[in-house]
């Protein structure tokens, strides 16, 4: 889940909001 969370970071700064939603539910 490390390595997700590393890769969610430019992905939810990217495309926003949502994808805060996503790391927060993992």
């Amino acid at each position: 889940m490390m390595f997700i969370s590393i890769y969610y970071v430019p992905l939810h700064l990217a495309l926003g909001k949502p994808h805060t939603i996503s790391v927060l539910a993992l």
